[in-house]
């Protein structure tokens, strides 16, 4: 348990990020909409913009836990690299359709 205080650490910055951008307070965090044109901004419902990125760093966030609490070994961490890859891709054709303005 120790040995992973690095996952702790990454772990407790994450959540701080996902509470800034979820009362939006760090649009300028997220990658894409902070240098997009004042038109292009206006394409998309900003709450639920929040509402993705805020949620997808809390599920990294949850991972990064249970893998530290399990003591989880290389293999085990590829595993959970390649969950954590599968679900931003997930997320990011979640955020372009849902976040979207009708």
């Amino acid at each position: 348990m120790n040995g992973h205080i690095d996952d702790y650490i990454v772990s407790l910055l994450l959540v701080i990020l996902a509470v800034v951008i979820a009362f939006g307070k760090g649009d300028f965090l997220i990658s894409g909409y902070n240098t997009a044109s004042e038109e292009k901004k206006a394409t998309y419902n900003v709450p639920r913009l929040r509402l993705m990125v805020s949620s997808l760093l809390v599920l990294i966030t949850i991972g990064l836990v249970v893998a530290a609490l399990l003591d989880c070994g290389e293999a085990e961490r590829e595993y959970l690299s390649l969950g954590i890859a599968v679900l931003v891709v997930i997320y990011l054709i979640l955020t372009y359709t849902w976040a979207r303005r009708k």
